[in-house]
């Protein structure tokens, strides 16, 4: 399925925001401030720093958020602890009691999926291109062991937690009212580049298929990378 993507992206900044913050379980140190922005109804974005993972950001250095419908809540990337994960889970059941349905990656690297682990209480699917799972397996315990060595006990409880779910074309999920529209992408910034879309608020999720402010890290093919960003252009 081809969307034109003439419509928002994570990367608007409009409506509310919620700010609190967290003391992790077993970590000295606090979570930074963890903002909430609501750029359309039912839609609901934190941006993390524009850093590279530290004990001191507790990894919050990718943009995260969520979708609400009237049956589901689809969580879209997690964090990169299981210190950021639960605070995106706070900050869900402060805007809805609705349950969590789905946790979907947008990619395999470890500031969007480390947090999944805060999510295992609801049960969710989690949802992830077709070879997220096998890069996950191969090179997720590197990076825990990374994640434990850089962060310390920011690290404590972050886990890998594989889909359950796997999308290799295109999927969708019903949120009761709204419908997420998924797509697994050819090789591009990494081998697992999912996008979502919510027709209702005309809203893109594009993981990591677009940086600003800082130079695009590419772990996939440089020509897949910019052939999707001019697709995406379209």
């Amino acid at each position: 399925m081809r969307h034109r993507y003439r419509r928002r992206t994570v990367f608007l900044r409009a409506g509310i925001t919620v700010a609190w913050s967290l003391i992790a379980s077993g970590a000295s140190a606090q979570l930074p401030e963890f903002a909430l922005e609501n750029p359309a109804p039912g839609v609901y974005v934190h941006y993390g720093q524009q850093a590279e993972m530290s004990r001191a950001n507790f990894g919050d250095i990718a943009n995260l958020g969520f979708v609400v419908g009237t049956r589901c809540v689809a969580v879209i990337d997690t964090g990169g602890t299981y210190a950021v994960g639960r605070a995106l889970r706070q900050a869900i059941r402060r805007v809805t009691a609705v349950p969590v349905c789905y946790v979907i990656n947008t990619h395999g690297h470890p500031d969007h999926v480390f947090g999944n682990s805060a999510f295992a209480e609801d049960r969710p699917e989690f949802i992830g291109h077709a070879r997220l799972a096998d890069a996950l397996q191969r090179r997720g315990p590197n990076y825990l062991n990374a994640l434990r060595r850089d962060l310390g006990d920011a690290a404590d409880r972050s886990g890998i937690v594989l889909p359950t779910r796997s999308v290799d074309s295109t999927d969708e999920l019903d949120l009761g009212g709204r419908t997420l529209s998924l797509r697994a992408w050819k090789t591009a910034h990494t081998d697992t580049d999912l996008t979502v879309f919510d027709p209702l608020s005309q809203t893109l999720w594009l993981g990591d298929l677009l940086f600003v402010g800082h130079v695009p890290v590419v772990d996939g093919n440089l020509r897949g990378f910019l052939a999707a960003i001019d697709e995406l252009k379209t």
